[in-house]
C-alpha cells in the first residue's frame, strides 16, 4: 500500500468516491473508508478559505429534478435548490 505522500491528488470527487481515515494513528491505527455522500451528508457548516462555483449552466425552470443544496450561476443568476425539485434564483448585478 503506499504511503499517504505517494497517493494522486483528485481533481473531482463523486459522492460514490471514498475518502480514507485514520483513526488512533499515535497509537493501534485504524483505516476506514467512507463515501464522500456519507461523509458529508451531516455537515451543518463547512469552512473554507476559497469557494468556487464551476457549474455554469441555465436552468429550464424552477421545478427541476435536483437535490437540495446544489448551486449553480449563469451570466444573469446565482441559482440555489433550497429543497428537492426547488430552485431559488439570485439576480447578479454589478457593483
Amino acid at each position: 500500500m503506499p504511503k499517504i505522500t505517494e497517493l494522486s491528488t483528485a481533481n473531482s470527487v463523486l459522492n460514490s468516491d471514498y475518502l480514507v481515515m485514520v483513526t488512533n494513528p499515535d497509537t493501534l491505527a485504524v483505516t476506514k473508508k467512507v463515501t464522500v455522500n456519507n461523509f458529508f451528508s451531516n455537515v451543518d457548516i463547512l469552512t473554507v478559505n476559497n469557494f468556487i462555483i464551476t457549474n455554469n449552466t441555465t436552468p429550464s425552470n424552477s421545478s427541476i429534478t435536483i437535490t437540495k443544496g446544489k448551486m449553480f450561476y449563469d451570466a444573469n443568476y446565482l441559482y440555489l435548490s433550497t429543497a428537492n425539485n426547488t430552485l431559488r434564483r439570485i439576480s447578479l448585478t454589478a457593483f
